[in-house]
């Protein structure tokens, strides 16, 4: 095979950096048009430059108030209305463990099955810990952490993807807390 056939034109790769830097201006623009608002489809909260919750965080997890749940049923009304909005869904939908959900991209017949399903998560009196897996081209893990301490209001405090699997909840926590998880962003919730 000669080096010309694998060579590219100058004007070629010119041309592909154009493109990708277009599309990298354009993403906050398709985001928003896809569910998220201008300024998540930038970052989502602030903690979106870090891989591990900030040690308050860690704090509160670790305390020993945190209870693991495996049942959708068993996260507050708040928490579920959150979780919708953080994943852009115009309602709640989370499959309980075990249960189907859309774990591939191929989409079959019948009623949609939610995109994401629950592995476990956590409660406390001011915590709520979602650890599940979403669907797609690649399956993955996420967890996200919301702030109950607002009475009858969760607002997100934490969140990352692609963490690997654990078994139960302190060896999420020590996960977490080791940097594991990168940050989602818009889409990857």
């Amino acid at each position: 095979m000669s080096s010309s056939i694998l060579a590219i034109p100058k004007d070629i790769s010119m041309r592909v950096a154009l493109l990708l830097c277009g599309m990298a201006l354009a993403a906050p623009s398709y985001a928003q048009g896809h569910g998220a608002s201008e300024a998540q489809a930038r970052v989502e909260p602030s903690f979106a430059d870090s891989t591990k919750p900030p040690q308050r965080e860690i704090d509160k997890l670790t305390s020993g108030s945190l209870v693991e749940i495996g049942k959708v049923e068993a996260l507050p009304a708040s928490c579920r209305e959150a979780f919708a909005k953080l994943t852009h869904e115009a309602a709640f939908a989370l499959a309980n463990p075990g249960q189907p959900y859309q774990a591939t991209d191929a989409i079959g017949p019948g009623q949609p099955l939610p995109w994401r399903r629950l592995i476990f998560g956590g409660l406390s009196r001011d915590r709520c810990l979602v650890y599940y897996e979403l669907g797609g081209i690649a399956a993955t893990q996420a967890v996200v952490v919301f702030d109950l301490s607002a009475a009858g209001k969760a607002t997100l405090s934490w969140g990352g993807v692609d963490g690997g699997r654990v078994p139960d909840l302190p060896s999420l926590v020590s996960r977490m807390a080791g940097g594991a998880f990168r940050q989602g962003g818009p889409g990857r919730w």
